[in-house]
C-alpha cells in the first residue's frame, strides 16, 4: 500500500502511508521557551481540502479546496499571488479567479493596457492562463 486516505477531525482530506512525507508538512513546533506542550506528532498529512465520506458506499468526496487556493483546470493558484501580480502590473490592474462550471475557476484580468500586461507576464514566463486572463474580450453589446 503506497498510501491511505482518511477524513481528519477537521473534516478535511488526510493522507498517510509510506509514500507520504509527513515531516515536510508538519505544523511548526511551538517556541522553545513556550509553556505550551507540543502536540503529539500526527501520522498523516492534512491536505486542507474539505472532504466527506459517504458511509453507505465508503466513497470519499472532495467538497472544496483549501481556503485561498483557486483551482483553474489542473492548476492551483494562491489568491494572494494573483493579487500581488496584479499589483505589479500597475494602478487599477486586477487579476482574479471567477467561478466556472467546467474548470472550477477561470482567471480574468484587467489592466490599463491589456496587451502590454500580456507581454509583461509572458516575458516573465508566467503560466499561460495568467497571461491570457488579460486577453481582449469582444464588446458584449455588439
Amino acid at each position: 500500500v503506497a498510501g491511505e486516505t482518511l477524513i481528519t477531525p477537521k473534516g478535511t482530506l488526510g493522507l498517510r502511508g509510506p509514500m507520504v512525507t509527513i515531516a515536510a508538512y508538519a505544523p511548526p513546533a511551538p517556541a522553545g521557551d513556550s509553556s505550551v506542550p507540543a502536540p503529539p506528532p500526527r501520522d498523516y498529512v492534512d491536505t486542507e481540502y474539505a472532504a466527506r465520506l459517504d458511509r453507505t458506499t465508503g466513497t470519499l468526496f472532495i467538497t472544496a479546496p483549501p481556503s485561498g487556493i483557486m483551482a483553474v483546470g489542473g492548476y492551483r493558484f494562491l489568491a494572494q499571488d494573483l493579487q500581488e501580480w496584479a499589483r505589479r502590473l500597475g494602478q487599477g490592474a486586477l487579476l482574479t479567479a471567477l467561478p466556472d462550471r467546467l474548470s472550477g475557476y477561470r482567471l480574468a484580468g484587467r489592466a490599463q493596457d491589456n496587451a502590454r500586461a500580456r507581454e509583461a507576464l509572458a516575458e516573465l514566463g508566467l503560466n499561460p492562463l495568467m497571461v491570457e486572463a488579460f486577453r481582449d474580450r469582444p464588446n458584449a453589446s455588439n
